[in-house]
């Protein structure tokens, strides 16, 4: 395994690195699991520039995470596709400024010391699914326009 100190000059892959996490037995009856989103913080712990994936993000974006019972590489490789898409998306947003406003309200409002600009997306994407699943459109936390 890689430490986060070498890391730096050598950044890992996210396949590779939710490949040897997989190889990590994470039970203590010795079962394997896939942890992608603690793959995805810790590359974000690398480069700060990069999206972290969970399951408030993927909501956001529909994307349907792939069944246990497809083979470990094609999930492997659905989550890196995913993951992509996402660092692809966040650099859409930012380079024409469609959230440059709740950005800026969001820094304003909690003043984060350490948060990238996609790091306060990763926020916003994660309150806006948190807060539909928690009935904001019925009670009208949300109001669609």
């Amino acid at each position: 395994m890689v430490t986060l100190q070498a890391a730096q000059a050598n950044r890992p892959l996210f396949g590779n690195l939710a490949q040897q996490l997989y190889n990590t037995p994470t039970h203590g009856n010795g079962r394997q699991s896939l942890q992608c989103s603690f793959a995805t913080k810790l590359l974000h712990m690398v480069n700060p520039n990069a999206p972290i994936y969970d399951s408030l993000v993927a909501a956001f974006y529909f994307f349907q995470e792939p069944g246990r019972n497809k083979p470990l590489g094609q999930r492997i490789a659905a989550y890196v596709a995913f993951h992509t898409f996402l660092a692809e998306e966040y650099r859409r947003i930012l380079a024409n400024g469609l959230l440059a406003a709740s950005i800026q309200a969001f820094r304003q409002q909690f003043n984060p010391q350490h948060f990238t600009d996609e790091k306060v997306i990763d926020s916003l994407l994660w309150t806006y699914v948190a807060l539909l699943r928690s009935g904001g459109v019925t009670s009208g936390t949300i109001i669609y326009r």
